[in-house]
């Protein structure tokens, strides 16, 4: 006597994916306008402080491996956006590359937001700049100055996020990152506004 097959059960299908999903997907298309309008719209969420963490790892990765400078000053905005100490430090990291693959919008975002330790690192940045006779260096070396007078009209003070845990912002590093990239304080800008 045969036993009755057992019944094929399927798996539910996996949920939709939230809209952040979405665009952290969409920023790995090829098209540079779609990954702008997703960075575009990940700033928004991030301003509004309901930026998770998959796409805010996303960012970073996009912001560090990007060659679009449309695609860059997007995703640089909205790390600036998001009130995340791992987005900070991300942008401090970056003051590490050649000096003409560093954005003036970074050097911005930094200035609005950094603190005296930020100034520390721009200000080795300026004497890099200072040694550089390049026409672009010497733009940055202009920037460099501006962010780090920003500071300093702050007293070195760290800009407090807007977007709080209770907000539905987060003080967290995403899951993914590195200590590295969990980096210091919080970060808020205007920048873009």
């Amino acid at each position: 006597m045969q036993t009755p097959a057992e019944p094929v059960r399927t798996p539910p299908p996996p949920p939709p994916l939230s809209e952040g999903d979405q665009l952290a997907k969409q920023l790995r298309e090829s098209d540079p306008q779609r990954r702008v309008a997703a960075a575009n719209r990940l700033g928004e969420m991030a301003e509004a402080g309901q930026l998770a963490d998959g796409p805010l790892q996303q960012l970073i990765n996009t912001y560090e491996m990007e060659d679009s400078p449309d695609v860059v000053d997007a995703v640089t905005l909205a790390l600036g956006k998001s009130c995340h100490p791992a987005a900070l430090d991300i942008l401090v990291r970056s003051l590490n590359r050649d000096v003409l693959r560093i954005s003036g919008l970074t050097l911005s975002i930094l200035g609005a937001n950094g603190d005296f330790k930020t100034m520390g690192i721009l200000d080795a940045l300026r004497k890099r700049l200072e040694e550089d006779s390049r026409p672009e260096a010497q733009l940055r070396l202009k920037e460099v100055n501006s962010a780090i007078k920003q500071i300093q009209l702050r007293a070195g003070r760290r800009v407090e996020c807007e977007s709080s845990p209770e907000a539905g912002g987060t003080d967290q590093p995403p899951q993914n990152a590195s200590p590295a990239e969990a980096g210091p304080g919080s970060v808020k800008t205007d920048v873009g506004r």
